[in-house]
């Protein structure tokens, strides 16, 4: 594992690649997660193969820092959950503007600062990062999500 953890890691995988049914999902995410020179950036990417546009929520999809405990981070030693301690925006109901657009066909990426949004631990650590994801498929429809969850994605930082 010290290897290929090293002080540059970029480890992620694909979520949501099947349905239920076995039948491919054509839209998926893909979480990975690059921490380096002090900084934990997590490059988050929509990958949008249907034949219609899709809508992801704005939160994740365009905001280059956190306003809430988007992902869910622990310690790979032990499973224990890292506490979000970065700032936090009161949710209002959701509405159209709350979601970008991903046009058929088409990806999306956006990488986040999560360094200073959780309570790394002083010392070099391993932790794992999940992601619960979604779509609509009609903006109107604001409670017709679809799930999205790319496997979970493990990564090393050095915490001051």
């Amino acid at each position: 594992l010290g290897a290929a953890l090293g002080a540059a890691c970029l480890l992620g995988c694909a979520g949501s690649a099947a349905a239920r049914d076995g039948v491919a999902n054509a839209v998926s995410e893909k979480v990975q997660v690059e921490s380096h020179n002090g900084k934990v950036l997590v490059r988050l990417t929509i990958d949008n193969q249907s034949d219609a546009t899709v809508y992801v929520p704005r939160a994740v999809a365009t905001a280059p820092l956190l306003l809430g405990a988007r992902f869910e981070v622990r310690d790979s030693a032990n499973g224990d959950p890292i506490e979000y301690v970065g700032p936090v925006v009161r949710p209002l109901p959701l509405g159209k503007a709350d979601f970008l657009a991903v046009r058929p066909h088409t990806r999306h990426r956006n990488t986040i600062d999560i360094t200073g949004a959780y309570a790394f631990m002083a010392g070099r650590h391993t932790y794992q990062l999940s992601y619960a994801g979604s779509y609509l498929a009609d903006v109107s429809r604001l409670e017709l999500y679809t799930p999205v969850e790319p496997d979970a994605v493990l990564f090393a930082f050095i915490g001051k």
